[in-house]
């Protein structure tokens, strides 16, 4: 995972106690294992529940322009294949979108 030091993407797993309980740990794992890869660690953080227990694990992805996608469902492969998607439109599989 690369990015460029202009852009200021965020990435955002639902770490409450559904998204744990429905499989979020091991995604945030993967996701900011990418991070520290890519030596960014603060790009992948950790957040609440957002209301959606039933669409968990949740991933928000959030451009540099603000623009936000929320997947859902989203599993460790799923996550590996989020990263490289940073620099370019995200395409995560349409079946992990909200």
């Amino acid at each position: 995972m690369t990015r460029s030091t202009d852009s200021r993407v965020e990435v955002r797993v639902g770490l409450g106690s559904c998204g744990i309980a429905n499989g979020a740990q091991p995604v945030w794992e993967v996701l900011r294992e990418a991070a520290r890869q890519a030596g960014d660690v603060d790009l992948v953080k950790a957040v609440g529940c957002g209301g959606n227990c039933h669409r968990e694990p949740l991933v928000e992805v959030v451009d540099a322009n603000g623009r936000r996608a929320v997947y859902t469902h989203v599993t460790p492969g799923d996550a590996s294949a989020t990263p490289e998607a940073m620099n370019r439109p995200i395409r995560v599989p349409s079946d992990c979108r909200l």
